[in-house]
């Protein structure tokens, strides 16, 4: 079935979140028009900002849809797709421009608060790297060990 077949009918559903440490949880979801189990691992930061990555059942993380908006402000900036950056980042206190298409990043007083937000966001993804590959070099140490 091809990507445009599917255009206006995903419908996706949380089957279950797992803590996994402070920062970071697993969310399991359900494709409901591909019978698919997806794995996202979200790191979130004082509730103010998450970032997600979807991970394989190899715990090996995914390429991030071309066409999937990159930021958020609860919802997403239409046209942030084009905003190249391995993750999808949201927040609720990220200042967007007027059309909601993407965050001020010009030098102004509004674009300090977005320009933190994205290095906090980067240190996140630094978090979220670090514990894929230990949870990684964990998970294939006790599978050669069988």
């Amino acid at each position: 079935m091809a990507a445009d077949d599917l255009k206006g009918e995903w419908n996706f559903s949380v089957i279950d979140r797992i803590n996994l440490n402070e920062k970071i949880n697993l969310i399991n979801i359900e494709n409901g028009k591909l019978g698919e189990i997806e794995h996202i691992l979200v790191a979130t930061e004082n509730q103010n900002l998450q970032i997600s990555l979807p991970i394989s059942n190899e715990l090996k993380i995914l390429k991030r849809p071309v066409d999937q908006p990159t930021l958020y402000v609860d919802y997403p900036l239409i046209g942030s797709h084009t905003f190249t950056y391995p993750c999808v980042i949201n927040s609720h206190i990220f200042l967007p421009d007027e059309e909601r298409s993407s965050v001020i990043l010009e030098f102004t007083r509004l674009s300090m608060l977005n320009k933190a937000l994205l290095k906090r966001a980067t240190s996140l993804y630094h978090t979220l790297l670090h514990f894929v590959c230990d949870s990684a070099n964990s998970f294939k140490s006790r599978t050669s060990a069988m």
